[in-house]
């Protein structure tokens, strides 16, 4: 077993900011930005997806001069604070790093309908998840397992959650009684970090 301790960080995004964030998200929506995530994930040994879910990449979306006017990519912004970089420090040296990496991409997902994402590991040092979801919750599963330390960490709606990305992880299947509307699923909002 791995000894690691992912950071944990409920309320990431403020009232305003998660405002922000749904218009975003809603504009992406109806704009039918999201792909399936099947054409572009992991594959299993016998070459099946190992995701069914939607995704797109808002880097890709915006030109380089336009970026700053997602809000997504904007509070990003908030990962450059020192005292969040001293705080994930002291509860584990395995994010000494953190602060020295260079590169960084964004990647958000959708889930609804029995979507799910299983087993896998990340080619980056670092992943951050953020999970948000329209209100009232129309689903359950979404949560986080990470097997590599035998823990499940529960789909809350605005939570953060930081781990090396060599972790194995997976997300568990959402489902509901009833057929999810189409944006009231379960997003996740995913930055990876790295060095280069």
């Amino acid at each position: 077993m791995i000894n690691v301790t992912p950071i944990i960080i409920d309320n990431w995004y403020s009232k305003e900011e998660l405002n922000n964030v749904f218009l975003e998200l809603d504009y992406y929506q109806k704009a039918a930005n999201f792909e399936l995530a099947e054409d572009n994930c992991a594959y299993d040994e016998n070459e099946i997806p190992k995701a069914k879910s939607f995704r797109l990449y808002p880097n890709t979306l915006w030109k380089k001069e336009e970026r700053r006017m997602s809000f997504i990519i904007r509070y990003q912004d908030k990962f450059k604070d020192t005292n969040l970089h001293k705080k994930i420090k002291d509860i584990s040296n395995i994010y000494d790093g953190f602060h020295e990496t260079n590169y960084d991409n964004t990647m958000i997902s959708y889930y609804q309908n029995n979507d799910f994402y299983k087993k896998h590991f990340d080619l980056v040092k670092y992943t951050i998840l953020i999970w948000v979801y329209k209100e009232p919750k129309q689903f359950t599963g979404g949560d986080l397992i990470l097997s590599d330390l035998n823990k499940t960490i529960e789909c809350k709606n605005n939570r953060l959650v930081l781990f090396p990305g060599f972790l194995y992880h997976e997300v568990t299947k959402i489902t509901s009684k009833k057929k999810i509307k189409n944006g009231h699923g379960r997003y996740c909002i995913t930055h990876f970090y790295n060095n280069i």
